[in-house]
């Protein structure tokens, strides 16, 4: 590939000399002259430019910065903005799901309700609730736990209930970098499954 361009640039400037040796057909020295300094400059380049810009580690030794002189140095990309999740935003949708009983390890009733957000909005929900049994098949809740996400993140909000009205509960949920949402379920009930609405709006902890 050098060789060729050697070569190339040669013929350019051949032509170049040529035109020069006939630019002055009454004044002979001069056009030699002209030819003379073509050829010199010819002879010059044919002699620095492989010792030069074209000899390895010339971009070194010019200064040029080590991270691009590798080959195998990484593209820097610049950071992109990730994506918040549509549930740190207020929303509201449709309730559907399965509810299950069960008993803890210390002994206390468990209800677990595991819900997916319908409509426009897509999440999960999970509330479990422990307590002591009560008249008609409920619990008298002494703990708890919310989660709430998306399918990929169920758990991106965590929290537990701190209103419980029958079947309507509100809970305060947060993330691990700090935004948090007033959680409100609405629910209906059968043995074996949930049903109802959902509404979500982000809080401000500050």
């Amino acid at each position: 590939m050098l060789a060729f361009t050697l070569v190339c640039a040669a013929v350019v400037v051949g032509a170049v000399a040529w035109r020069l040796a006939g630019a002055w057909p009454g004044r002979p020295g001069v056009s030699a002259a002209a030819a003379g300094a073509v050829i010199a400059l010819i002879a010059f380049a044919t002699v620095w430019l492989p010792r030069g810009p074209l000899a390895d580690g010339w971009a070194r030794r010019s200064g040029t910065p080590a991270v691009l002189l590798s080959s195998n140095a990484a593209a820097v990309v610049p950071p992109t903005r990730v994506a918040r999740s549509r549930l740190a935003r207020p929303f509201s949708a449709g309730l559907r799901g399965t509810l299950s009983r069960g008993t803890s390890a210390d002994g206390l009733a468990v209800v677990d309700l595991r819900m997916r957000l319908t409509g426009r909005v897509a999440g999960v929900v999970r509330v479990r609730i422990a307590g002591s049994p009560a008249a008609g098949g409920g619990v008298v809740m002494r703990r708890s736990a919310v989660t709430l996400g998306d399918r990929a993140r169920p758990g991106e909000f965590q929290g537990r209930i701190d209103a419980l009205d029958d079947t309507s509960l509100q809970a305060l949920v947060g993330s691990a970098d700090g935004r948090a949402v007033r959680l409100r379920l609405d629910l209906t009930l059968t043995d074996t499954t949930v049903s109802g609405t959902a509404s979500g709006r982000p809080v401000n902890r500050g």
